[in-house]
């Protein structure tokens, strides 16, 4: 079969690089996921892979398709978000086999990725061209934003950082080994995979009005390896959705300490993240898949934030109605 140029140069960088297309592990429903009439779709496959490692960050650029960033270094535009796709049949790729985006996430409409091996955050085009380096970081991986005043929350070894996008400055919020993020819709919690020890996700509460400052207020174990979150909203509200590389998905309901299996025969997974229509996807060794919940319910990643003008009259709207949190723990 006659290979597409795209997709020449595909294998061509795989073998030349040491990265290899991986056959596709069919992840699947159990009779769990089954019962909450979820859906689960393949979106794109033949995406590389080193040491089962391969897409990445997710993000949604404003004009529509996606973004994805790969362990190889290569960010793939997508024109959809359609299932059936390949990553050779990406409308564009942007390579950088010398350093590499990991975690991506979005604020006032703008694009930014950690890459890691640059120890950089840097601003990115919609096609995954980097504009600018906003900031340094020594080896940032997993990105979320603060949906109340667009701040980026990266992850490093180092622990978790507060970043703002309009000056560049940093702050240490948390000390430790975290991995994915993810924040509750009203900025007030962040989740964190706890890449310490692969199994905890920790949750914290951010200051008032998203300030950089954070207390512990609950961690949970999972006998699986941890990595990529997103919040249920509707009738899954107050239920965490969690990636593992072990190709599970579980679903972890935070009112009453439950956790549930989801998804399983999967590849390694990795980060995830959720488009504007609350549909949730998720990454695998050599693919995307997406979880799209019935009726009702939906998920929520905090991966955009409101234009930095928008943001102070948000938050006062939310002071207003007096929006807050039911706790489940004294």
């Amino acid at each position: 079969m006659q290979r597409s140029p795209l997709a020449a140069a595909a294998l061509t960088f795989s073998i030349l690089t040491g990265f290899a297309t991986t056959g596709h592990a069919a992840i699947g429903l159990t009779a769990a996921g089954t019962a909450l009439n979820l859906t689960l779709d393949t979106v794109v496959t033949g995406f590389p892979s080193s040491s089962t490692i391969g897409p990445l960050g997710i993000v949604f650029p404003a004009g529509g398709g996606m973004l994805v960033s790969d362990y190889a270094g290569n960010l793939y535009t997508f024109s959809s978000t359609a299932p059936g796709q390949t990553a050779a049949g990406a409308a564009s790729v942007q390579s950088y086999p010398a350093s590499g985006i990991i975690g991506m996430t979005m604020s006032g409409g703008q694009i930014y990725g950690a890459d890691r091996f640059a120890g950089a955050i840097d601003l990115l085009s919609n096609t995954g061209a980097v504009q600018s380096t906003l900031t340094t970081l020594s080896g940032p991986t997993g990105m979320a934003t603060n949906p109340i005043n667009g701040h980026l929350y990266v992850s490093t070894s180092a622990g978790i950082y507060d970043v703002d996008p309009a000056t560049g400055s940093t702050t240490l919020i948390v000390a430790g080994n975290f991995d994915g993020l993810t924040v509750s819709p009203d900025g007030k919690h962040l989740y964190a995979a706890n890449a310490a020890n692969g199994v905890d996700i920790v949750e914290y509460a951010t200051g008032v009005n998203g300030a950089p400052a954070v207390a512990l207020e609950h961690t949970f174990h999972i006998d699986d390896t941890v990595d990529g979150t997103a919040l249920g909203t509707g009738a899954f509200a107050g239920d965490l959705f969690i990636n593992t590389n072990s190709g599970n998905i579980w679903e972890y309901d935070t009112n009453t300490d439950t956790l549930v299996k989801l998804a399983t025969g999967g590849s390694r997974g990795d980060f995830v993240a959720v488009d504007s229509s609350g549909v949730l996807y998720i990454t695998q060794s050599d693919s995307i898949v997406s979880l799209t919940a019935p009726s009702g319910a939906s998920f929520s990643s905090t991966t955009d934030a409101p234009e930095p003008t928008s943001l102070a009259i948000l938050g006062a709207a939310l002071a207003g109605l007096g929006l807050s949190r039911k706790r489940r723990r004294a």
